[in-house]
């Protein structure tokens, strides 16, 4: 009896477990405005915190990221890198963000990594609600496939701001 309620008990965790880790990844994926396919999101772009930035991680400071290519196709982006902030409430994602950019209306091309392996960096200063420190920002990236742009990525960073 005894080894029947600790099967019972272990397959109730791992569904637990299951279930939970579902429902996180569809709240990563689930960004307002981002209309980007999930299978499109981190698979050709990556979006770092890059260490030698030294970033401060403080509100309303700058906040450089590197971002790279890491497809075979050039990507090209706004002159703004499409960049998106949210901020996580503890349930979903909101934008409740202002940002400071340093965009150009020239739209922007990236290499491929093996063509220009440093990538580029972004810039933005997020203000973020005092009331919300610390909090998890999560900055966002969007371009298209250069010469077709209904093939969109994006590619996302989460840091933690504090205040």
């Amino acid at each position: 009896m005894k080894k029947y309620m600790f099967v019972f008990l272990l397959f109730f965790v791992l569904l637990v477990t299951v279930g939970c880790t579902a429902n996180e990844q569809s709240a990563e994926i689930n960004l307002p405005g981002v209309d980007v396919p999930s299978n499109r999101i981190n698979t050709m772009l990556e979006l770092t915190d890059d260490p030698a930035a030294m970033n401060s991680l403080k509100n309303s400071d700058i906040l450089s990221l590197r971002l790279v290519n890491i497809s075979d196709a050039t990507i090209t982006f706004p002159g703004d890198y499409g960049v998106m902030l949210f901020v996580w409430n503890g349930t979903d994602w909101t934008d409740k963000v202002e940002n400071i950019s340093f965009a150009t209306n020239t739209p922007q091309s990236l290499l491929p990594k093996e063509q220009y392996p440093t990538g580029d960096l972004v810039s933005v200063i997020p203000t973020i609600d005092e009331s919300l420190l610390p909090a998890t920002l999560r900055v966002v990236v969007v371009g298209h496939v250069q010469d077709n742009e209904s093939e969109k990525v994006a590619a996302y960073v989460d840091v933690q701001i504090i205040p």
